[in-house]
């Protein structure tokens, strides 16, 4: 099974950039992304994720709230200042027990939010609702 796009009549991957500066959690969002049939790139704080985003493009960023040398809102809203930036679904998620992180997310331009743990389910239903389909085998 794979997640597909359709660009010019043609089937591509969909791409998706997940940063989190524990690798552990960004391994396991990466192995749950790649059963879906997701080419998963990784990235450890928001300043490499922008790198990222200059070297390809994406088609959904997830990324970590809390993380050092750029946390996930300021990374959020660097990526909104771009130009190619406003069109990327961007999915916060966060162990955060702090008032108010999930508004703050949402009022930055996240399309969605997932409070840390979840399940399988909960980001499968996240990406269905963003879009990111896996196509039948």
């Amino acid at each position: 099974m794979f997640a597909v796009k359709f660009e010019d009549n043609t089937l591509t991957m969909t791409t998706i950039l997940v940063v989190d500066d524990c690798y552990s959690i960004a391994y396991l969002v990466r192995l749950m992304l790649e059963r879906r049939g997701c080419q998963v790139i990784i990235g450890c704080n928001g300043h490499e994720g922008l790198a990222l985003l200059d070297q390809q493009a994406f088609d959904l960023i997830i990324s970590n709230y809390m993380m050092p040398h750029m946390d996930g809102l300021t990374f959020l809203r660097r990526l909104r200042q771009r130009a190619d930036g406003a069109r990327i679904p961007f999915v916060l998620m966060t162990a955060s027990a702090r008032a108010g992180v999930r508004q703050a997310a949402l009022d930055s331009g996240a399309d969605a939010f997932l409070p840390k743990p979840f399940s399988w389910k909960e980001l499968d239903a996240i990406l269905n609702r963003l879009g990111i389909h896996p196509s039948p085998h």
